[in-house]
């Protein structure tokens, strides 16, 4: 893994608030908000809200909101 994908992965803490970004499927079947539940190695794991699913989302696809 290197450097740039640990930092990333660094940005994103359990239990922030954040946004699927736009091109995701997801994101265009309605479910664009949720809770950061976990980090993986490679991925974060996302709570969706409308869903209620457990989404592995790679974090440069996220965006952290207030």
């Amino acid at each position: 893994m290197s450097n740039q994908e640990d930092m990333l992965l660094d940005m994103w803490h359990i239990g922030d608030r954040v946004e699927l970004a736009p091109h995701l499927d997801a994101w265009m079947a309605g479910d664009r908000y949720g809770n950061v539940e976990s980090k993986g190695r490679r991925y974060i794991h996302v709570r969706m809200d409308k869903s209620g699913k457990l989404r592995k989302v790679s974090p440069e696809n996220l965006t952290r909101i207030e």
